[in-house]
């Protein structure tokens, strides 16, 4: 896990590197389904 970063004084806080990470995990998830369902299907087709 990423702990806080030192503020540089008032405002927002500085999210930008973090902002990527779940859409990221969550397209891979979904990938995998994808590929997952695919076999699954191509093993179906085959038998």
């Amino acid at each position: 896990m990423i702990g806080p970063r030192p503020s540089d004084g008032p405002g927002p806080p500085d999210v930008a590197p973090r902002a990527g990470i779940g859409f990221a995990r969550t397209m891979l998830d979904i990938v995998f389904i994808a590929a997952g369902l695919a076999f699954f299907g191509a093993a179906l087709h085959l038998a």
